[in-house]
């Protein structure tokens, strides 16, 4: 809108239309309607802190500033980037996974979605040995990381770390 007007003014009547009616139509983006957005899915999509991305382009191995692990099926190997490394020190769990991923990807009888089973079978494992580290919540619908129990366990700490951010991930974090 602003290159095609040159001033910042019919930006601002979009915006004030969307605040008063809920309502914005303009020739080039259609129409917004305020009520199609549900306020609790972009809040919760503007609080998720991690994410998991897919790339076919090799370029992305080149930019560290766009991943903390890169996984490169192709070549079998697994980079971890330079602000990335002290807390993704690897541990015996983490080059388990990491075998398990490229020997799967590796195996030329083996589908994408068998590599897929193969690593959600894996990640079920894992997960099955937090749950004695867990407790049910106070609300009592789901189980929540009991952080006493598992540094008492006395994991080697790479181990402990990525049990831990396992459980963050899983939303298993008492808040």
């Amino acid at each position: 809108m602003y290159l095609k007007h040159g001033s910042p003014v019919k930006m601002m009547e979009s915006y004030i239309a969307v605040l008063t009616k809920g309502i914005c139509q303009s020739e080039e983006n259609g129409s917004f309607l305020s009520k199609d957005f549900d306020v609790r899915k972009a809040y919760l999509a503007g609080s998720i802190k991690g994410y998991i991305a897919g790339f076919v382009d090799l370029e992305v191995s080149n930019r560290p500033d766009l991943y903390d692990v890169f996984v490169n099926l192709a070549e079998s190997e697994i980079t971890i980037a330079p602000l990335a490394k002290e807390a993704m020190a690897m541990g015996k769990l983490h080059k388990e996974m990491g075998q398990l991923i490229v020997q799967s990807a590796e195996d030329p009888e083996k589908s994408d979605s068998q590599v897929i089973q193969d690593i959600a079978l894996k990640t079920r494992e894992i997960f099955t040995n937090l749950a004695p580290f867990s407790e049910v919540s106070a609300d009592g619908e789901k189980r929540v990381l009991n952080l006493e129990a598992l540094k008492q366990k006395r994991f080697p700490p790479a181990t402990e770390n990525f049990l831990y951010h396992l459980a963050a991930a899983e939303q298993m974090l008492k808040i």
